[in-house]
Formats: C-alpha cells, structure tokens, sequence
C-alpha cells in the first residue's frame, strides 16, 4: 500500500470513524491520485448525524430526493459551495471531516476546493512554481520526497 494510501486511509478512518470494508467503498483510485466518492462519503456522514436525506435536504432548500441522487453519484456534480458549506454546518462536521468533505467534493467535480484555489490565486509565487513542475513534469513521488524532506 503506498504512503498516501495509508495516509488517506488515516484519515478517512478517523473522518468516518468507520472500517476498512466501509472506505472501499469511499475511496477509489482514479489514475495516478486519490479521489473520494463524494455522494458515498456524504451518506455516511448524513447516517453518523442521525439525519434523513429530507432533514439534510432542508438545509439548502432541495428535496430529499436531490441528496438520494448525489448519494447514489447520479447527480454530475456535488452541491454548489455555498450549500457544501449549508450542508458540513448542518453535519456538524469537524475540522477534518469538513477538509475530507471539501476535497472528496472538488475531486468530484475535476477541481480543487475553494481555500485551495484562493491560497494559490492570492501566491503568485506559488502558481510559478506550479507551472515550473508542470514545464519540468515533476513526478508525484518527487513532491512526496520534498514534503518528506520539510
């Protein structure tokens, strides 16, 4: 198992507070990377709330229905931010739960979650230096060796 699986295993363990069995079916390898199934992981939190799908639904104003497709991943894309931040408020999720719940949103919808995207737009430093490994095609494992080295 590679390092970032477990590290992400570690996480969602402590996120879900569930088993190995149960994060099968949360993560999935998606190329080289990780990514969260969005809808699954919201299930999980919506039952560890005691809620029903209607009861979370009410948080945005949809119908209960809407939050049975995105459990089931038939909806396209997850809930615009603004009802990802309604709904982690009304899951009363932690710190870490809401940084799963964000990241599993985004990897949803091919993009990066809104406090990464505003840290990089307000670091013109930093988007250099992402554009540097995109020209230089720095490898996953090279930016796991430098984070390890920090």
């Amino acid at each position: 198992m590679t390092t970032v699986k477990k590290i992400v295993l570690r996480r969602m363990r402590a996120a879900c507070k569930t088993d190995d069995k149960q994060l099968n079916l949360i993560i999935y390898k998606e190329g080289n990377g990780m990514a969260y199934k969005f809808g699954e992981y919201l299930r999980v939190k919506r039952n560890k709330a005691k809620l029903t799908q209607e009861q979370l639904a009410s948080a945005i104003g949809k119908t209960g229905m809407y939050i049975s497709n995105i459990e089931k991943g038939k909806n396209y894309a997850p809930p615009k931010q603004e009802d990802l931040n309604a709904l982690a408020e009304k899951l009363n999720l932690i710190h870490e739960e809401r940084i799963t719940f964000f990241e599993a949103a985004a990897a949803d919808r091919s993009t990066l979650p809104k406090d990464m995207i505003d840290y990089i737009n307000k670091c013109p430093s930093l988007r250099d230096l992402i554009r540097i490994a995109i020209d230089r095609d720095i490898s996953d494992n090279d930016w796991k060796a430098l984070i390890e080295a920090l």
